[in-house]
């Protein structure tokens, strides 16, 4: 059989074996359809000298290899026909604008290719306001890291009246004083109260300044801190101590003030000696007099007599002569240092008034005696 004869025939057995499906020929087609594949770079923005990290990922067909490729640059991974196949490569191009790309070579010899565009840039050498690489700005602490701006004291250093606080700088506590100490000479033992520590600047404080504080009651100790708004030399302000709770005794008061600094150092101190008692009970005060009660025109003047340890004085108001208690209404409170008062626009009448003292504990005296006055 010559050439031509027998082209012709295993041309026609190939058109048969078609007919009836015995001859299978590989779908390229298909094959790409079921291919997923994922290209990735980071940083999005990268600079001359800089590390580009590119990976790519591909699946679902017969695969024998994958590469990534920047430039002259290229890694390949052998994937002996897997179905799944990974490659990561690390870039270092200088500047210019690239085509990333990523070629799967299938193992019916198809290939296919996702590719991404990377723009280098030139490497930045200055952060904002001209600092220069490795440079501290004019405003302390910062330093031009690759480009960036960051806090860094230990580079730098602080401006005056700041030290160096981890990378931060921090505002000095500066010298204070006490210019007294407002505690209650007397307490409910197991009541909390509080202490009020008047301080005063001896220099200017910036913002942010922060003290620690210890007070001992004896061997007590209730510690605490607080943080300074701006002052000017010669400033008073406050700092209050609160929910401060002694069992029964006589309590010293050793109140220390430490400045808070690269190191602690101790700022002021008061002493005061036997200067609160804590008492398990603490009997209320003596009742008060009303020493005159008397109306000009429709005002009532009140005058009753001052009572020891009064914090405050209660003033009740009847209509009725009779003096029990369930018949008196509270009309009026006046503070401990009171001993007078005006009531005015009363109503035309008889009205019947009897007062009580009360301690800074809320403990009430019994009522004094009934006074009454006629408004015509």
């Amino acid at each position: 059989m010559d050439a031509r004869n027998f082209i012709a025939v295993a041309g026609f057995i190939a058109i048969l074996a078609l007919a009836f499906g015995l001859l299978v020929v590989p779908s390229l087609g298909a094959a790409k359809e079921s291919l997923k594949i994922s290209l990735s770079a980071a940083p999005e923005k990268i600079f001359s000298g800089g590390t580009l990290e590119a990976n790519a990922s591909a699946e679902g067909a017969a695969i024998e290899s994958i590469s990534l490729a920047l430039g002259s640059e290229k890694k390949a991974e052998d994937c002996s026909g897997g179905n799944r196949c990974f490659v990561s490569a690390e870039f270092r191009p200088e500047a210019g604008i690239y085509l990333l790309k990523a070629v799967v070579l299938l193992s019916n010899g198809a290939t296919e290719t996702r590719s991404k565009k990377i723009m280098v840039l030139e490497e930045k050498r200055e952060c904002v306001n001209n600092v220069e690489f490795g440079a501290c700005s004019n405003e302390k602490p910062f330093y031009c890291n690759s480009g960036i701006l960051e806090e860094n004291c230990g580079e730098c250093g602080c401006n005056e009246g700041f030290y160096c606080s981890g990378k931060s700088c921090a505002a000095e506590a500066g010298k204070i004083e006490f210019a007294g100490v407002i505690a209650p000479e007397r307490v409910l033992a197991g009541k909390a109260f509080r202490v009020t520590a008047k301080l005063k600047a001896l220099e200017n404080i910036r913002a942010g300044a922060r003290y620690s504080a210890e007070i001992f009651f004896g061997k007590q100790k209730i510690s605490g801190e607080f943080t300074a708004k701006e002052l000017v030399a010669g400033q008073e302000f406050e700092w209050v101590v609160d929910s401060i709770k002694l069992s029964a005794g006589t309590y010293d008061i050793n109140f220390s003030l430490y400045a808070l600094n690269a190191e602690k150092t101790l700022a002021a101190n008061y002493y005061g000696k036997n200067a609160v008692q804590a008492l398990s009970e603490i009997n209320p005060p003596a009742a008060p007099s009303i020493t005159s009660a008397f109306a000009e025109g429709d005002d009532i003047v009140l005058n009753w007599t001052k009572v020891a340890d009064a914090h405050a004085y209660r003033l009740y108001k009847s209509a009725d002569a009779n003096p029990v208690f369930i018949s008196y209404k509270l009309h009026q409170t006046f503070d401990g240092n009171e001993t007078s008062a005006v009531l005015q626009g009363a109503e035309k009448g008889a009205h019947y008034f009897v007062m009580t003292a009360l301690n800074e504990f809320g403990g009430e005296s019994g009522f004094s005696e009934v006074e009454n006055v006629v408004v015509g």
